[in-house]
């Protein structure tokens, strides 16, 4: 591998990890809001289908 095409992946790799830090950072408020959700207590279940009435 050449020292430029070592310098292109290296400055690509680069790019990719602020890509994702900038990406985290923008969403970390709906990160904290689903992960606390997941650990809350689990809803009342509720059936799929109502109850049939007198037919």
């Amino acid at each position: 591998m050449s020292k430029e095409a070592k310098i292109r992946y290296f400055v690509a790799g680069i790019a990719i990890t602020l890509g994702v830090l900038v990406h985290i950072l923008l969403h970390w408020r709906w990160l904290i809001h689903m992960t606390t959700n997941l650990f809350k207590s689990k809803p009342k279940e509720v059936p799929v289908c109502p109850e049939e009435s007198g037919t």
